[in-house]
C-alpha cells in the first residue's frame, strides 16, 4: 500500500487568477526522435493550420477574455515550435495585442532566432535530451540568451532516461554552473504522449534521491508569475510547490 501523502488539500496559490491560459499543441512536427515520446509528438501526421486560422483562434480567444477581465496567456509546446517558419508572425500578433507566450522547445534553433523572438516569450522551459541532443554548448548557449532576457523566466528540463543517467546528470551540473535557471531532473513515463497508462520507468533509489535533491539557481524576475503554483495543506501547514516538483518527488 501506498504512504500517505504528506497533504490533503491541493488548491491554486492565486497568482493566475487574473489570465486566461490557453495550451496549445501547435505542431507535432519535431526534429527530434525521443525514444519514450509518442510518435505523435514528433511523426508530423497533423499538420499546423495556415497563419489566418491561428490568428483568428487568438483573436476570438482575446474576445472572449477581455469579456472575463482578463489578459491571455498562450502556452505553446510540440513537436517543436520554433522551427515553424511563420511563428516569429504568431508571436508578434500576440504581443500586438498584449497577450504573453509560453514555450517549451529543446533549443536546437539557431541563436539568430532566439535574439529575434525572445522578447516575445515570457517564459521557455528548454527540455534537454541527452540521446539526441547534437551539441550541449548551443544549447547552453541558448540557456544563457533566455537568462538574460530581462523580461523571461527560464526553466530546464533535464529528461532523466536512465540509459544515459550519468551523463544527463554531468550536462545538469554545468549548467548550474553557467546558466541562472530553475533546473530539474525529470523522471520518465512509458506511454509518454499516448492513451496508453502511463508507468514511471524504474531507477535505482540512489537515482530516485539524486533527482529529488538537484536544484537549479533561478533568477527572479520582474516579471508576472501566470501558471500558478499549487498550495499544499496537510499537517505541516501549508507548502509551496509545482506540478513538475510533486512529478520529481513521487507525489502526482
Amino acid at each position: 500500500m501506498r504512504d500517505a501523502l504528506p497533504f490533503d488539500k491541493i488548491t491554486h496559490s492565486g497568482e493566475g487568477d487574473q489570465w486566461l491560459r490557453v495550451d496549445w499543441s501547435l505542431t507535432n512536427v519535431c526534429n527530434y526522435r525521443c525514444a519514450y515520446c509518442g510518435p505523435n509528438l514528433h511523426d508530423g501526421s497533423a499538420p499546423p493550420h495556415e497563419m489566418s486560422v491561428l490568428k483568428r483562434f487568438c483573436d476570438n480567444v482575446q474576445t472572449y477574455a477581455s469579456r472575463q477581465n482578463k489578459r491571455v496567456l498562450f502556452g505553446f509546446a510540440g513537436g517543436e515550435v520554433t522551427y515553424l517558419h511563420y511563428f516569429t508572425e504568431l508571436l508578434e500578433h500576440i504581443a500586438s495585442q498584449k497577450g504573453l507566450v509560453t514555450i517549451v522547445s529543446n533549443a536546437s534553433s539557431p541563436l539568430s532566432w532566439w535574439r529575434r523572438n525572445v522578447k516575445y516569450l515570457h517564459y521557455v522551459t528548454l527540455s534537454l535530451h541527452c540521446d539526441q541532443m547534437k551539441n550541449f554548448e548551443h544549447f547552453k548557449q541558448v540557456a544563457k540568451l533566455v537568462s538574460d532576457a530581462p523580461t523571461t523566466g527560464l526553466h530546464i528540463s533535464i529528461m532523466m532516461d536512465p540509459k544515459h543517467f550519468d551523463r544527463s546528470v554531468e550536462f545538469a551540473e554545468e549548467l548550474k554552473q553557467d546558466v541562472r535557471a530553475s533546473i530539474a531532473l525529470m523522471p520518465l513515463f512509458h506511454g509518454f504522449g499516448t492513451r496508453h497508462p502511463k508507468t514511471r520507468f524504474s531507477y535505482t533509489a540512489d537515482q530516485e534521491n539524486r533527482m529529488k535533491a538537484f536544484k537549479g539557481e533561478e533568477t527572479h524576475k520582474d516579471i508576472p508569475v501566470i501558471r500558478g503554483g499549487l498550495c499544499l495543506t496537510g499537517y505541516k501547514g501549508k507548502e509551496f510547490a509545482s506540478s513538475g516538483d510533486l512529478i520529481i518527488q513521487g507525489l502526482n
